[in-house]
């Protein structure tokens, strides 16, 4: 709990896919006494026109989503987008899941490689390929590649996971209630933040309407928030 006495739930959204719209399910009811909540399985391109209609209508306050899905989101909509990420201790429980299949192992992820993990692969003796992608013809084609080379598993995101297993290959989700819990705590701070601030303007405006003279409110950056009739007729007049 935040303590703050805030005027409504924060409305969160979360886009998800697949085997990590499971773990979104298993984590989402412990937060009902503190947020709204909405679950939608969308992915990339649907997501992006989701998550604009949002922006537009401003329906919640802050999305939430995990690797492509979020960096897409976050470069095109002017509203928060708060990231699911894989942790250390993720990619070691999936690792050590993975090695049950194979000792070498693939890893779909989204645009690059971590250097961190070659430690993690030393500790755990498993060999380890790591495969960045952007599109899914990226991760068709490290399936191609993986598979040549001998490769049976994979882990990643739930897309990955999806297309591993519809080429052959066992794919295992690189996310865990855990760092959706992280993921959710941190979503509800912004929005709590952002339905306060909304809160503050809204009485200002509720002053300003009352007043006689004309008057208008800006904010640090300088920009207008609040107008009252007076001042809105000597804008609109000049």
């Amino acid at each position: 709990m935040t303590g703050r006495n805030v005027p409504r739930k924060p409305r969160l959204c979360i886009f998800s896919y697949g085997a990590l719209t499971r773990l979104v399910h298993t984590a989402v009811p412990e937060f009902a006494d503190r947020a709204d909540i909405q679950v939608l399985e969308v992915v990339l391109d649907e997501a992006l026109c989701v998550g604009r209609d949002i922006a537009q209508t401003r329906a919640h306050d802050v999305i939430i989503s995990a690797g492509a899905n979020a960096s897409l989101l976050r470069s095109a909509l002017n509203m928060p987008v708060v990231s699911i990420k894989v942790t250390g201790y993720d990619l070691l429980k999936a690792l050590l899941k993975a090695r049950q299949t194979s000792d070498r192992v693939g890893l779909g992820i989204y645009k690059e490689k971590l250097p961190e993990l070659e430690a993690t692969k030393e500790l755990l003796q498993v060999e380890v390929s790591q495969q960045p992608y952007e599109t899914i013809d990226d991760i068709i084609d490290s399936f191609r590649r993986l598979k040549e080379d001998g490769y049976r598993v994979i882990i990643g995101s739930s897309l990955v996971v999806e297309l591993a297993e519809q080429n052959g290959i066992v794919g295992i989700l690189a996310y865990s209630v855990e760092s959706i819990r992280q993921a959710i705590e941190e979503a509800m701070q912004i929005a709590e933040l952002a339905v306060l601030e909304a809160a503050r303007y809204a009485k200002l405006n509720a002053v300003l309407q009352n007043l006689h003279d004309a008057v208008l409110a800006t904010d640090e950056q300088h920009r207008i928030t609040a107008v009252n009739p007076p001042m809105d007729r000597i804008l609109g007049s000049a």
